[in-house]
């Protein structure tokens, strides 16, 4: 299945993941969203949260959006 029809996952995030060799649905869908964005993170540092929610959105079927809030108040959280 093309990577593309999955939630979250548009054309310039289908391009990020070519370069990590993820070109489809399943091969998304067998790696976690968090080793999908830390492979990323290494090529490009900084990259946004936004991301890892959009991954994490994918593997679960939801929108972004409900997700990234949730994943930066954990990540600001003190430990």
């Amino acid at each position: 299945m093309q990577i593309t029809k999955l939630v979250n996952i548009g054309n310039g995030l289908e391009k990020l993941l070519a370069e990590i060799n993820i070109t489809t649905a399943e091969e998304f869908l067998e790696k976690s969203p968090v080793d999908l964005y830390c492979a990323l993170e290494k090529k490009h540092p900084g990259l946004h949260l936004a991301v890892l929610a959009s991954f994490t959105g994918a593997h679960t079927g939801t929108p972004w959006y409900f997700i990234y809030h949730q994943l930066k108040n954990e990540r600001l959280r003190p430990k």
